[in-house]
């Protein structure tokens, strides 16, 4: 149960709980040594370990130097945004040596030939 005074955890927390719980069973440390070689108290790594507490940078970095892992291992992995993928226009043919010209290069000539391509434009 928690604290009836202290505020709910920061959502989403900054670490990966289980992450924290896993890194610590592969070094065969108990709560109790990892809080001690952090400086910190055991229920704090207990509700690190279970959600209920944000593990602050600071936090982050004493459990990954305690556990010898990478601290990325220990943080919360964040949703990749990507970015839309602009429309590529279709290649343009070269009607002399058929070399595929990517008209996004801005150029109205063959890149192969140099004679101009039909459909561009092109500076004859």
């Amino acid at each position: 149960m928690q604290h009836p005074t202290r505020k709910r955890p920061k959502d989403p927390l900054d670490h990966e709980p289980k992450a924290v719980q896993y890194a610590r069973s592969q070094s065969g440390l108990t709560q109790q040594q990892v809080a001690d070689r952090c400086g910190v108290s055991k229920s704090l790594i207990t509700e690190i370990e279970n959600g209920t507490r944000n593990a602050t940078p600071s936090m982050l970095n004493r459990l990954a130097e305690a556990l010898n892992c990478p601290r990325v291992v220990l943080e919360r992995k964040r949703e990749v945004i990507s970015c839309p993928t602009p429309a590529r226009q279709p290649m343009v043919e070269c009607p002399n040596c058929g070399a595929a010209n990517d008209p996004a290069r801005g150029s109205t000539r063959c890149y192969a030939c140099n004679l101009p391509l039909s459909g561009t434009g092109g500076d004859a």
